[in-house]
């Protein structure tokens, strides 16, 4: 290779190792500009009721529920109610006809006749004695023939909905055997499957807000009647039945729909809460930035959203952006749900703790020397901010 040629090859290299050095001190300079940028939004510590629950799922089901059984075998009359029908307690709904029964009442009747004229035709007191221990023996042998002609006769033993329909006019019934099933609706309950994690937060007695998919706008109210003392295991999870009475049923809520149930575990009334996007967990201890005086703000145009503190209990209009976190203070919390925690120590009601928004970057100049940078992205601050692992 000649020198002319090994000349223009070390040229252009150098080139090359010329360019690129600018190039990375230019990145590396413009990368110096750009800061990482924290911003807090301000909230207020407020007095209001808090509620701890556990939700379920479940399905609608009677209270109680009886069948009407079969006391005899024999050929079924008169069946003639059908399921989706109402009944009333005592009410005549069929006949199991019993040709043997009808048989047994006609001859203890005519025996208890004849052993009468045995006693009427007695001649000394000793013989009418006699006659008369017979025909108690006869006359309670026609009582029993006679109380099981009574059962031939079905009635309803409640008030409610036919359920269920297991014979017609015709079959024969079974001894003991269910012909139709009723139940009560005027009484309902919701059994519901609760899991092992939070079973042992839920006790008898306890209060539940109930809400229909089918029905809408409405929430009732119930209380827990029963906890099962034993899991059922599906797929690796246990869950624990818990059986829920309606206390303000009525009409609109139909045997077999779909419920879902809050159930109040733990409450409390005039409770100082704030958000619990507020509170930091450090090395097992909690703290709250709280907003000190000479905190400087940049002021934001804010969205307001307002419930009680089960749900989102505080105005957020008005709330204001910083790059001073204020002061680190050690709190004390009592209950907690998803979206707020009771402070039972450490700061007042009125005292303003600070938020953490989602970090955004900001390009440093001469007209923005602050680090502030441009409050980007501060709008979008509906979902919770995940700073409770960790302090900064």
């Amino acid at each position: 290779m000649n020198k002319k040629i090994i000349n223009i090859i070390i040229g252009v290299l150098a080139v090359c190792v010329i360019s690129g050095g600018g190039y990375y001190f230019y990145s590396k300079s413009a990368s110096a500009k750009k800061l990482s940028t924290s911003r807090y939004y301000a909230q207020t510590a407020k007095k209001s009721n808090i509620d701890v629950t556990v939700s379920g799922t479940g399905t609608v089901a009677a209270a109680q529920t009886k069948d009407v059984v079969a006391n005899n075998a024999g050929t079924i009359e008169n069946l003639d109610v059908n399921v989706g029908d109402t009944v009333t307690s005592g009410q005549v709904i069929g006949k199991v006809q019993s040709d043997t029964i009808d048989q047994q009442v006609s001859k203890s009747s005519l025996t208890v006749q004849q052993q009468q004229l045995n006693v009427n035709n007695a001649k000394t007191d000793d013989d009418k004695q006699k006659q008369q221990l017979i025909l108690e023996s006869n006359e309670n042998d026609l009582t029993s023939a006679e109380e099981q002609q009574s059962k031939m006769t079905l009635t309803a033993p409640i008030g409610g909905l036919v359920v269920a329909k297991n014979n017609n006019s015709g079959d024969t019934a079974q001894q003991g055997k269910a012909l139709i099933t009723i139940a009560d609706t005027s009484s309902l309950k919701i059994n519901l499957s609760i899991d092992e994690l939070d079973i042992s937060k839920v006790q008898v007695g306890q209060k539940a807000d109930i809400k229909f998919e089918a029905i809408s706008g409405k929430t009732y109210s119930g209380t827990v009647q029963a906890i099962s003392q034993l899991g059922a295991t599906t797929n690796n999870v246990t869950t624990y039945s818990v059986v829920l009475n309606v206390d303000n049923a009525d009409a609109a809520i139909k045997l077999g729909m779909s419920a879902n149930v809050d159930i109040k575990v733990a409450s409390k009334q005039d409770a100082l809460v704030i958000p619990v996007e507020a509170l930091i967990e450090r090395n097992g201890k909690k703290y709250v930035r709280v907003q000190s005086s000479s905190s400087g703000t940049s002021s934001q145009r804010g969205y307001s959203k307002s419930s009680s503190s089960s749900g989102n209990a505080y105005n957020r209009s008005g709330f204001s952006g910083t790059t001073n976190v204020g002061s680190l203070v050690e709190v004390q919390t009592g209950l907690e749900n998803e979206n707020y925690v009771e402070i039972t120590s450490g700061i007042k009601e009125g005292q303003k703790v600070m938020i953490q928004l989602p970090q955004t970057t900001s390009t440093n100049s001469q007209n923005n020397r602050s680090g502030f940078g441009g409050m980007g992205g501060f709008g979008s601050i509906g979902g919770r901010s995940n700073n409770k692992s960790s302090a900064k």
